[in-house]
């Protein structure tokens, strides 16, 4: 039976991740993982290495990013993890790209993160993207009674 891991960092997520993708994806092949996610605080910061490096070893590269959402008033809700789609001549990539920005833009004037009808907006016009629940999440928190 085959399994990934979809919420990964890297070091280049501080105090979140402690290897380059590259040692990542090293012991990804050990382990027999047919493909491996790295999904960045905040950016994509190591995604290209970790590309580079799935590719060169076979391994299906997974991208993503661990990102905030908040309220339409600013406000801190949950955090999320988005995964690109693959195959789909960039698109995937462009949607992250585009929340990631988003969340820097706001973050500039108010706190970081990324509204959640943003989200929403972005991740269903493109399509390209899914987004994981986690227990950090507003709905994750709500399901373990820790709302």
């Amino acid at each position: 039976m085959s399994f990934t891991h979809l919420h990964t960092a890297s070091g280049f997520s501080a105090h979140y991740g402690v290897n380059r993708p590259e040692l990542m994806v090293e012991a990804a092949v050990e382990l027999g993982f047919s493909s491996l996610a790295l999904t960045d605080r905040d950016g994509l910061y190591g995604a290209i290495k970790h590309i580079g490096a799935c590719l060169a070893v076979g391994i299906k590269p997974i991208v993503g990013v661990d990102i905030p959402v908040l309220n339409e008033d600013g406000s801190p809700l949950s955090r999320v993890v988005v995964l690109a789609h693959g195959r789909d001549k960039g698109l995937g990539w462009g949607t992250l790209c585009a929340v990631i920005s988003s969340a820097h833009l706001l973050g500039k004037k108010k706190q970081f993160g990324i509204k959640r009808s943003v989200l929403a907006d972005l991740v269903s016009l493109s399509g390209s993207c899914t987004v994981l629940l986690g227990p950090d999440s507003d709905v994750g928190r709500a399901t373990l009674g820790r709302s």
